[in-house]
């Protein structure tokens, strides 16, 4: 009985030692991570942000609705000409009698937190999602979502609730910020000419300097992967890891790729030029060939933007059938469907998107972005990789769908999708495969400083 009593009592003290470190480990790592309310209001600087709902602003818009003046169509079901003119009266008649701003202004203030914070002399507004449970055993990962043109933060709402709610786990958990690109939103416009290295800049030190994160991951389509690839290249010591939907870069500026592209471009990817090229330059010539016929049908908004955007910012400014035209015409042309767009994007969601920038009146702001960032665009210049941890997601309804060996030309790529379904807002889309493809990454790939050195020095992952 002594020596059972004996056992018994050796295993109690070695259960019991166990216990207390687990404890302890608990109770340093919750300390370190707990999730509190006051963030991020309790960061100098910060404020809340209110979405404003105006009511004589709601009328007066009703009423130019009323009011439109329909263009001509010989064949008002087409989409061959621009926006089909069927549907753009449909979405007039929705907008007019079914669709309530209201309705969406209180679910902006009420279901989803909105705040702001001056960044050189602008303010930035930024949309912020909690995880689910305020305990983190080893990983809280700070993941800031960028959108791009004609988009606006409202894109992040389906992913941000996916990875803080579902993919959030005790061992893992997100808190996404989703800002407003300067310009855009409900952020302020510049005041001069601004680039995309510097809304890179405006971002990192928000996320740095104002919210006092260390390390963080980024994530963008459109513009938005520009902002977050030039965030990586200006603070890599920063950058946890980088997950990208769209590539804009192009080919690597080398000969062979040159030379590819440039068969690409006057003979095809089939040409007997290529039956000795390596599988980069086939590639290359094969994106580069399909590159052109986009370049030929769908960018001329692009040169537009890039020239003289405040002329086409007049019209669209003053006429919300002129803005919604403009607007859906892109989200038909660059989303993934059988030709039914509604199977990608409710008519609410596509009026909330077309009233932040009617609301805020900065559609003329956020088309010069075109030009102040093709402006400075040298053809040729050098690129220098970016030693981040990156992932990029391919959507087939993409515009470009770059080979993998364009990017790792300039990033480390870890992790290369091809997704089966899903186009240029793959947030809104197909916000599962895009939740998925930036949970498998982050668990794989992305390498966080420990919450533990993180709180010391700043106390942030105080979420």
């Amino acid at each position: 009985p002594d020596m059972v009593r004996g056992i018994q009592e050796e295993k109690m003290t070695k259960f019991s030692c166990c216990l207390i470190v687990v404890v302890l480990t608990l109770l340093s790592l919750s300390s370190a991570v707990t999730i509190d309310s006051r963030f991020p209001l309790s960061r100098d600087g910060v404020r809340k942000e209110v979405v404003k709902y105006n009511e004589q602003e709601w009328n007066q818009l009703r009423s130019r609705l009323d009011l439109s003046r329909i263009p001509f169509a010989f064949d008002e079901d087409s989409w061959e000409y621009g926006a089909s003119t069927k549907e753009v009266v449909a979405l007039i008649k929705f907008w007019r009698e079914s669709y309530s701003w209201k309705d969406t202004v209180n679910m902006l203030n009420t279901q989803r937190e909105q705040y702001s914070a001056v960044v050189e002399d602008m303010k930035i507004h930024f949309e912020m999602w909690r995880p689910k449970s305020g305990l983190a055993l080893t990983k809280v990962v700070p993941l800031f979502f960028f959108h791009g043109w004609p988009g606006s933060f409202l894109e992040c709402g389906k992913v941000a609730s996916l990875l803080t709610q579902e993919k959030s786990s005790p061992r893992l958990q997100y808190v996404v910020f989703c800002p407003s690109l300067p310009g855009y939103g409900l952020s302020d416009a510049p005041s001069k000419p601004f680039s995309i290295p510097d809304i890179a800049r405006v971002m990192n030190t928000l996320a740095h300097e104002v919210l006092g994160l260390d390390r963080y991951v980024v994530q963008g389509g459109d513009w938005g992967s520009m902002v977050a690839w030039k965030m990586a290249e200006a603070e890599p010591s920063r950058v946890a890891g980088i997950h990208v939907n769209f590539f804009g870069q192009g080919p690597p500026p080398t000969l062979s790729a040159t030379i590819a592209a440039g068969i690409g471009t006057m003979l095809g990817k089939d040409s007997w030029l290529l039956a000795l090229g390596t599988k980069c330059m086939k590639e290359t010539a094969a994106a580069v060939e399909e590159g052109k016929k986009i370049i030929l049908s769908e960018t001329g908004y692009m040169h537009i933007q890039a020239t003289k955007p405040n002329t086409v910012a007049f019209g669209l400014n003053d006429s919300p059938a002129g803005l919604l035209a403009y607007i859906f015409e892109k989200m038909h042309a660059w989303s993934h469907h059988d030709g039914d767009v509604y199977k990608r994007f409710r008519p609410r969601e596509i009026i909330d998107n077309v009233m932040i920038y009617w609301t805020q009146q900065n559609i003329g702001s956020s088309m010069r972005l075109y030009k102040d960032y093709l402006s400075n665009v040298v053809v040729g210049e050098k690129r220098n990789k970016v030693d981040v941890p990156f992932a990029g997601a391919v959507f087939p309804g993409e515009l470009v769908r770059p080979p993998k060996c364009w990017a790792e030309y300039d990033f480390d790529v870890k992790k290369w999708t091809l997704m089966p379904s899903g186009g240029h807002f793959a947030a809104m889309e197909e916000p599962g495969l895009l939740a998925d493809d930036i949970h498998a990454f982050v668990v794989d790939h992305v390498q966080l400083s420990s919450p533990k050195k993180q709180a010391k020095k700043h106390a942030t992952v105080e979420l």
